[in-house]
């Protein structure tokens, strides 16, 4: 029979608050229900739930099981409690020497409310290498909580073994305890190197921002199918914001980026269909200047994506005689140019054109914005400038995204969308798709993909962050590029032949 571990869990909140402290004490009482589950699977762990029940004594009951409790539940909204942030302040500290507790935070959407405090709450999970989680109601706590207790229970024994080696490290290094030298210093190397392993992966996290395109493109070519945010979700955050507005979060980054950079609670990366201009598309205020001091932008271009219009309904029959599955750009030109038309006069009989959202990468695609001083632009993004116009006018939705079913919202009624190869709406059984050909080449128009992120500056060597690298390997970025962005004397050769710029991006995944 195994030994049943015990997992020592806290759970404190601001005593004034009655709603904070109502779902304290849910969260006691669902833990001990977590142990009846594990005894009905064979999960030879229990759950020892402690909270404090006399306000005037909890700061002695908090010093007193700060050393023994694995996991500690901070349950915070907009009131400042001063014992409360003391008690935070202690187990970060603690966290950070000996890796326990594991400290986990949730705050209420009220905690915005007061500036001040949210700003502080922040900086100490800054501190930690954290960000709190929020707190929308108790079955979503519980919920959480859950989640995160299995995930210990999966990772306990590792989890053991490096707070182990903290602990002697930690000992050895400030009260001399008589070891031999040499199995001391071996102590310490073996324990830092456990230590920072652990924390890179705990703590280094990475907000990954941009648009479906992409996404879906780095989920079939790169990651095998698998999401994004499946694939590694206590680590990797994904947030769909369209390419054009994606980048703001680089020039909101240098912003906000002080003191180390390995500080920082996580970094972003921003997936992009459409290749950002140089310098100015990361926030034209920021002086160039300003912006290197602090990093700079790596670009690469991980493949492409190509335009492909959809339909419902047979809409493109009253228009194309062909069966070869494509479009000239001439001819969807006319077709926009006609369903402007028929918009501005409110005729019944037009077709709603749909497209993804202004600054997509695919949008923009459609609309040449990445070529303007080119004389070759193709003819229909004057026409689209004039659909899209029109229907702004009327303050018609027409945007698609890549869970909406076109048919079922329009039954019986021709649609069109333009998409690209991997991004449109759910295909079902009636939704025709032609893939847009440049009426000079009769080829496919393609769009790339890139991936975006900086390089932070330490003591004037520009530095690739760990968990940004293993995302490139992730996503299949050849080692010899990787190795080239992360040897400093490459970047500085790089910053050095052209210094007016904040961005690179001439990197290039070469094509099977």
């Amino acid at each position: 029979m195994k030994k049943i571990k015990t997992i020592n869990l806290f759970v404190a909140c601001s005593s004034t608050s009655e709603f904070l402290n109502d779902q304290k004490e849910e969260l006691v009482g669902f833990c001990k229900e977590l142990n009846i589950e594990f005894a009905n699977k064979n999960i030879s762990y229990t759950i020892s739930p402690v909270s404090y029940e006399d306000p005037e004594s909890r700061k002695d009951v908090f010093d007193r099981y700060l050393r023994k409790a694995d996991i500690i539940i901070f349950l915070v909204d907009n009131v400042r409690d001063d014992v409360l942030v003391s008690e935070f302040k202690k187990a970060v500290k603690r966290n950070n020497i000996f890796n326990q507790p594991e400290v986990l935070v949730f705050a209420s959407n009220q905690i915005e409310e007061n500036e001040a405090f949210n700003k502080e709450i922040k900086q100490i999970c800054a501190d930690g290498g954290w960000l709190y989680e929020p707190l929308k109601n108790t079955d979503d706590l519980k919920d959480n909580v859950k989640e995160k207790i299995y995930r210990y229970v999966r990772s306990y024994e590792r989890i053991k073994e490096i707070r182990i080696w903290s602990k002697r490290r930690y000992y050895g290094l400030n009260y001399g305890l008589p070891f031999l030298v040499v199995l001391l210093v071996l102590s310490i190397m073996l324990g830092l190197y456990y230590y920072k392993s652990w924390k890179m992966a705990e703590s280094k996290k990475l907000l990954i921002v941009g648009g479906g395109s992409a996404k879906n493109y780095i989920e079939e070519k790169c990651l095998n199918k698998n999401s994004l945010v499946k694939l590694n979700p206590d680590i990797w955050w994904y947030a769909p914001m369209p390419s054009g507005d994606a980048y703001r979060m680089i020039s909101e980054e240098i912003i906000n980026l002080e003191g180390d950079y390995k500080n920082r609670p996580y970094y972003p990366i921003i997936i992009s269909a459409e290749k950002a201009e140089r310098d100015t598309l990361f926030r034209r205020t920021i002086d160039p200047g300003y912006f290197s001091n602090k990093g700079y932008v790596i670009g690469i271009h991980i493949g492409d994506d190509y335009l492909v219009a959809y339909s419902g309904n047979n809409a493109f029959d009253d228009y194309i005689n062909d069966t070869s599955l494509t479009i000239l750009d001439t001819d969807l030109d006319n077709i926009i140019r006609e369903q402007a038309s028929l918009l501005s006069q409110k005729d019944l009989n037009k077709i709603p054109i749909y497209t993804t959202n202004k600054n997509s990468g695919t949008l923009n695609a459609y609309l040449d914005k990445n070529r303007n001083n080119d004389k070759s632009l193709r003819p229909y993004h004057v026409g689209l400038n004039s659909y899209l116009k029109v229907r702004d006018s009327l303050r018609l939705g027409y945007v698609f995204s890549s869970i909406d079913t076109l048919s079922k919202q329009n039954p019986k009624t021709k649609w069109i969308a333009l998409g690209s190869k991997y991004y449109h709406p759910e295909a079902i059984f009636d939704m025709d798709s032609l893939v847009v050909l440049d009426s000079c080449t009769r080829r496919p128009i393609y769009k790339p993909i890139y991936v975006y992120f900086l390089l932070y500056n330490d003591n004037n060597s520009y530095r690739l962050p760990a968990a940004t690298k293993d995302f490139l390997y992730a996503i299949n970025v050849p080692p010899q590029i990787i190795d080239s962005i992360n040897d400093p004397y490459r970047i500085n050769e790089m910053i050095n032949k052209n210094p007016t710029t904040v961005l690179y991006d001439d990197f290039h995944v070469e094509k099977k």
